[in-house]
């Protein structure tokens, strides 16, 4: 058994549950980050590695998006 470790956002957190109890992945909630993102502990079989990568790319492209929509709004304030 193999483990991955993710800092899921509070709102990716239903989802991301969803997706957990769908492939029934175990699972334990290690903490909470400084930003306030829940720290989670995946375990899973080497042949559940693409819904892995499913999830890594999900939470990736929150951050992104996140990051994206706290620039525009810096560039607002600069306005």
């Amino acid at each position: 058994m193999r483990e991955r470790n993710f800092e899921v956002p509070v709102d990716l957190m239903a989802e991301f549950a969803a997706i957990m109890e769908e492939h029934e992945l175990d699972n334990v909630i290690e903490g909470v980050t400084g930003d306030g993102d829940i720290e989670i502990r995946v375990d899973y079989e080497p042949e559940q590695k693409a819904i892995i990568n499913k999830i890594h790319d999900m939470v990736d492209k929150y951050n992104e998006d996140r990051e994206e929509e706290d620039d525009d709004e810096d560039e607002e304030d600069e306005d």
